[in-house]
């Protein structure tokens, strides 16, 4: 049954949760970009005692555990800044890119905590351990997105395994796709830096580790990293461009972190900013909204009979989930009890902070009757 008959039909179709059974589509709307310098430090720059003194920042961002991290226009101001605060870094750059959340078009923003979302990466050369953020992910990413709108002919840049909720990060996946920890300077045999010799090479580069157009060492000499690919130029001038004044519409996403170790203080995964589909305005925009819906039909309704018989089997003939065994004395009314205050959080938040000691049960079991409170009321 094709999507159109699916709709026509009645038939009601259950959509998948993102990031459970597919990657995030991400957001799609108008973004803007440009590069700022940044630093943390744990001073609040806001505080009468600084006013006169430190100048005023770009954008801070504020952490829940305390601390800051100031962004500036230009590097000498950013370090006037960070030294009022002995014990901070000097400003790195970083790209910064801004979507408002009520310009967001392919989902409901009413629950949205803050009016943009504002994320940044750090734009480092090829000898930082950080190299994976922008040279592996940022960067190829969007160079792609613009191969694509100028009609060049590029292979896919493959960050699914990354834009799953929740994915699950070893160390020996971490070294498949960006190299050994702790510096990963085996970074040349990993998988995106594979896939980014491909990218560059089908934009006529052989040799992946250019990445700038044009750029003059201090010393008067072109910078070796220079690449004299034309089509290759054309994408990456998209990085020295700033889009604050003219946004792109686009599909922005948030990739997980591919390190290992990149988990926050709470547990939760952090993020990298990436740009993977660049469209030609709004128009162009909403046939991606669509195509994205109609792939989500297409895909619950092709959902096989195998799968149907198998959640079939895990509970009652109405989708109720078998009761766990350690509850079976209790029953499934004090076990509901223990359900429904789950039932108001993102899965995410609850399997971070969900312990199956305390509640004689896995998570998979609790989730279970979690989605099904939700769906009888």
């Amino acid at each position: 049954m094709g999507v159109l008959d699916t709709l026509l039909s009645g038939k009601k179709v259950e959509i998948p949760v993102e990031g459970e059974q597919f990657p995030s589509f991400g957001f799609i709307g108008p973004v803007k970009a440009k590069m700022l310098w940044q630093f943390w430090s744990q001073l609040d720059f806001s505080g009468p005692e600084y006013r006169e003194d430190v100048p005023q920042p770009f954008y801070r961002d504020q952490f829940p555990n305390g601390g800051f991290r100031y962004y500036y226009l230009d590097p000498e101001t950013g370090a006037q800044a960070a030294k009022i605060d002995q014990s901070a870094f000097n400003p790195q750059q970083v790209w910064f890119y801004s979507m408002p959340v009520t310009d967001i078009m392919n989902m409901d923003t009413s629950n949205f905590q803050s009016n943009n979302i504002n994320r940044s990466c750090r734009v480092t050369t090829l000898r930082s351990q950080y190299r994976h953020e922008f040279h592996m992910i940022t960067l190829p990413a969007i160079v792609r997105a613009v191969a694509v709108n100028a009609g060049f002919s590029v292979p896919e840049y493959d960050l699914r395994e990354l834009l799953v909720r929740d994915p699950i990060i070893t160390d020996e996946v971490s070294r498949r796709l960006i190299g050994s920890a702790p510096k990963h300077t085996d970074y040349e045999e990993s998988e995106l830096w594979r896939k980014r010799a491909e990218l560059w090479k089908a934009l006529g580069e052989n040799d992946p580790k250019k990445y700038l157009v044009d750029t003059v060492k201090p010393n008067g000499t072109p910078h070796e990293g220079n690449t004299e690919a034309e089509k290759l130029q054309a994408c990456l001038r998209i990085y020295t461009e700033e889009w604050e004044d003219r946004p792109l519409w686009c599909r922005f996403q948030m990739v997980a972190d591919p390190r290992a170790a990149a988990v926050s203080s709470s547990g939760k995964r952090l993020s990298l900013p990436a740009v993977t589909e660049i469209f030609s305005g709004e128009t162009d925009a909403q046939k991606a909204i669509d195509n994205d819906l109609s792939d989500m039909v297409s895909n619950a309704v092709g959902e096989s009979a195998s799968e149907q018989a198998s959640k079939s089997a895990s509970g009652s003939a109405s989708g109720k989930p078998a009761l766990p065994t350690a509850w079976a004395d209790a029953g499934e009314e004090k076990w509901r009890v223990q359900v429904l205050p789950f039932t108001t959080e993102p899965k995410a938040i609850v399997k971070s902070k969900y312990d199956p000691d305390d509640y004689g049960a896995s998570f998979e079991e609790l989730w279970a009757w979690v989605e099904w409170e939700k769906k009888i009321g």
